[in-house]
């Protein structure tokens, strides 16, 4: 299995091409992770738009660089309506479109037939985050990526925010390179971030600090 690192030149390219782009994009996801999501965006070029709003799910996909779409919304506003119509939109334009399943499997049996029921409309790059993140596509490439920081998890939308990297990066780079660029970002900014932070309030701001300097 290869390894992918901020050295990678796919991920320099990748990093580029999103701030000369900065693609819109758009997102549905928890309360709890649309502030940093929206904060980790920005700080690496893209636009955001968070939420739902009467017209939104219909029109936004159809019009972003990308899409993404956290289970967790359904903790918000967001009905499962919205999140299907999301999705439907995104398919039917072409949108690249990202989806993570936060908390599936954790007993909610309704929660995860919803999230079931959207995964089956992709053909996707699957990517789980840990101590080494780990990446597939149906393709059958694969890679690791070292790196981040144990204070990562102790912040509040880490994970969440990592799903909308992932769609940004979907909107320049093809959708493997784009998984395995935003998860190269985030291992290095927690890293960088890690080394100079007192607390994990003091991380928080580190890291957004440290993707705006990738």
């Amino acid at each position: 299995m290869e390894t992918t690192t901020i050295e990678s030149s796919e991920v320099k390219t990748a990093i580029a091409r999103l701030r000369e782009k900065a693609p819109f994009v758009y997102g549905l996801t928890n309360y709890v992770a649309a502030n940093l999501s929206a904060n980790v965006l920005l700080a690496l070029g893209a636009g955001p738009a968070i939420g739902s709003a009467p017209g939104w799910a219909a029109a936004f996909p159809a019009g972003a660089g990308a899409v993404w779409i956290n289970g967790a919304a359904l903790m918000s506003s967001v009905t499962t309506d919205e999140l299907d119509e999301a999705a439907a939109t995104a398919h039917k334009a072409g949108t690249p479109w990202v989806l993570d399943p936060v908390a599936i499997g954790a007993g909610a049996s309704e929660y995860d037939a919803i999230l079931a029921s959207l995964a089956r409309r992709l053909d996707a790059v699957v990517a789980v985050s840990g101590e080494v993140d780990y990446l597939c596509d149906p393709a059958g490439r694969a890679t690791a990526v070292p790196g981040g920081d144990a204070k990562m998890p102790q912040v509040t939308g880490t994970g969440c925010s990592l799903g909308a990297l992932s769609a940004a990066f979907c909107a320049v780079v093809d959708p493997f390179t784009a998984a395995a660029a935003a998860h190269a970002a985030f291992a290095t900014a927690g890293k960088r971030a890690g080394e100079r932070a007192t607390g994990t309030a003091s991380f928080a701001i580190a890291f957004v600090d440290e993707l705006s300097l990738l």
